[in-house]
């Protein structure tokens, strides 16, 4: 018998909701602690890990009896909290389009987030009966598949929230040999850990990455109310400008839909980016699309007036300043699980989503709003797959 102790200390690299339910600051509120503080529920964590499992690694982390009767786990798994003193939360504005990028009626709602960039730390204790060295194999996979990015956490995880990286993990065991050290143990110390390096995995599922130059502006708006600002600014997250997943999701599931349609292949939409929001039978996307971060970008400042589009004139009160982003540079990157495809399924998808990177590239599409005055623009300088440079001209279906 024996009793194994695993200390994570791991950074979100990406923004991260978790919800309470509560919608007192937002329609939907991050979960906090009585001291007001966010943390991730150790029940959430352990949801997340059995759902990354195969059938026979779920009997080892949840052992099942029979249809009505499962074992206590030998898995504990704590809540993870977050090291900083305080959290700086945002805001982020929900909505659904359609085609012609209209809201739709009762599909406008806000949500409250963790920037990206806080370290968490938590803890997974086993009780090891048997001395199973299966255990140990799979809590390699579980931390693997969190380096990795196959296990995410909370809400939108397709659209880019609750990517995480681990930065260090500490391992203690105690077994028939040094039992007596256990009652002196301090658990919630890293210092009284081994030092653990977890064996990695391969990803499963197929990963891009699209280096991008911005031609021109860029309008992803998010509203201020404040006197002196601008009314309009280009959505930031911990004081940089980001691209939301929820808006490369947009952009490239309405231009694959239209590849789709053009070139009948056998695959559903939906299959790929999930089920619409209005739909009675959801179902969960296939593809993954990760915030992005802008760098060496400008932030231009300009007042506008909102027009009459009937005669032209200038609509009374519709004075308003924005701030745009021009001339950055970012990174896309798209994760699709091969997991839910064959191996020529994949091939379509990914020469499906490499037209749309091209139509992109050649300023076919736009990204955003204001795309009819110029804004939205891009130039590819490199589109990588699983590592390996792609060339444009190779996307053909």
């Amino acid at each position: 018998m024996r009793k194994m102790f695993y200390y994570i200390a791991m950074t979100n690299t990406t923004p991260l909701h978790i919800g309470n339910g509560d919608n007192t600051l937002t329609d939907l509120d991050v979960i906090k602690d009585k001291e007001g503080k966010f943390f991730i529920p150790g029940t959430t964590l352990a949801g997340c890990f059995l759902h990354s499992l195969n059938e026979e690694d779920r009997k080892l982390f949840n052992p099942i009896v029979d249809e009505n009767m499962t074992k206590q786990s030998p898995f504990f798994i704590s809540d993870a909290l977050i090291e900083e003193e305080s959290i700086s939360y945002e805001t982020r504005d929900g909505i659904a389009l359609d085609e012609n990028k209209i809201t739709k009626d009762g599909n406008k709602y806000d949500y409250e987030i963790v920037p990206a960039g806080y370290h968490f730390r938590f803890r997974i204790e086993v009780f090891d009966r048997n001395e199973n060295v299966l255990y140990e194999k799979l809590v390699d996979q579980i931390l693997a598949s969190i380096d990795n990015q196959d296990i995410r956490l909370g809400y939108k995880t397709s659209r880019g929230l609750g990517a995480f990286k681990i930065e260090r993990v500490g391992s203690k065991i105690f077994n028939k040999d040094n039992y007596n050290d256990y009652f002196n143990f301090d658990s919630h110390q890293l210092n009284n850990y081994n030092f653990y390096e977890f064996e990695a995995l391969a990803s499963k599922y197929l990963n891009m990455k699209i280096s991008l130059k911005q031609q021109g502006g860029l309008s992803i708006r998010t509203y201020q109310t404040k006197k002196g600002e601008a009314d309009f600014i280009h959505i930031h997250s911990g004081n940089k400008p980001v691209i939301p997943g929820t808006s490369w999701n947009g952009l490239f599931r309405k231009q694959f839909n239209y590849y789709l349609k053009l070139l009948p292949q056998g695959i559903e939409i939906e299959n790929v980016f999930g089920a619409d929001i209005d739909s009675e039978d959801k179902i969960k996307s296939n593809i993954y699309f990760k915030e992005s971060t802008i760098h060496d970008y400008e932030i231009l400042s300009m007042v506008r007036n909102k027009i009459n589009r009937y005669d032209n004139s200038t609509i009374k009160g519709g004075l308003y300043k924005e701030e745009s982003c021009y001339n950055g540079t970012t990174e896309l990157e798209i994760t699709l699980n091969k997991r839910s495809f064959n191996s020529q399924q994949i091939e379509i998808i990914k020469n499906i989503l490499l037209l749309v990177i091209k139509d992109l590239d050649q300023g076919f599409i736009a990204l955003g709003g204001e795309t009819s005055i110029g804004r939205g623009l891009f130039k590819v300088e490199k589109v990588m797959i699983d590592d390996k440079c792609v060339c444009l001209e190779d996307a053909v279906c």
